[in-house]
């Protein structure tokens, strides 16, 4: 079926979106520039909510995690 190709094509699109995503956000705490961070993660984090990725919004909720610790 056609739209099951789209829709699984599309929901991996959103998928790679997401950890690129992450990855910036893992990047930029590395460089310690927080709000970067900060901007990266949240939006990493509502696509894996989006498509429903629990592991990502997991991982991403400990980045979030250091982010906040590293700003004490």
């Amino acid at each position: 079926n056609g739209s099951n190709d789209e829709r699984a094509r599309e929901h991996g699109n959103e998928l790679v979106e997401a950890r690129a995503l992450l990855t910036l956000g893992e990047a930029e705490l590395a460089l310690g520039r927080h709000d970067g961070a900060r901007l990266h993660l949240r939006e990493a984090l509502a696509a894996f909510q989006h498509i429903n990725e629990p592991a990502g919004a997991a991982t991403t909720h400990e980045v979030l995690a250091r982010l906040l610790h590293d700003q004490g």
